[in-house]
């Protein structure tokens, strides 16, 4: 595994919620829209994949502005979504690390009912927003799917906006 520096693992659960309010806690603690949700999910992806033979990014049926597929046909099915929510919300085997000194946890088959070959990473935008990276490989190899979302996140995280440590 490359940037995702694994510090730890165990299981974790909760709920995703795509559909809250995008704003943010400013540092006087008022509420201000997000920077993360004026980003276009299309365009960090395209940009991280830039070169590799992906398709152009399509927005999926729900939640169309704030993610983005982008595919290489009959290989592999990427996802860049932006939610609020702390980063570390979703099932399956977890390990926690960072991305480019961010914090991150990485999930084995996050999803109930997901097959072989799908892994996320989930990289902390702010301590309420996360920017959640998928990938599905066709040919079902979890471990592949892994080092490819560990990749695509290291190339994602420098184009979201800046964080507090």
């Amino acid at each position: 595994m490359l940037g995702l520096l694994i510090v730890g693992c165990g299981q974790e659960t909760g709920t995703a919620d795509p559909e809250s309010t995008p704003t943010a806690a400013g540092a006087d603690g008022s509420e201000r829209e997000s920077d993360l949700f004026a980003l276009d999910p299309c365009d960090l992806l395209e940009t991280a994949l830039e070169g590799q033979d992906f398709e152009p990014g399509e927005r999926p049926d729900t939640r169309s502005d704030r993610a983005c597929n982008v595919d290489k046909p009959g290989s592999i099915q990427t996802t860049l979504e932006f939610q609020d929510g702390p980063f570390d919300v979703l099932d399956g085997e977890v390990f926690e690390g960072v991305v480019n000194d961010r914090p991150a946890r990485l999930f084995r088959e996050p999803i109930e009912g997901a097959s072989d070959g799908f892994c996320g990473v989930s990289v902390k935008v702010e301590d309420s927003q996360r920017a959640l990276v998928f990938v599905t490989r066709i040919d079902r190899d979890t471990d592949e799917a892994c080092d490819f979302a560990e990749e695509l996140a290291e190339q994602v995280e420098p184009q979201l906006p800046d964080w507090e440590r």
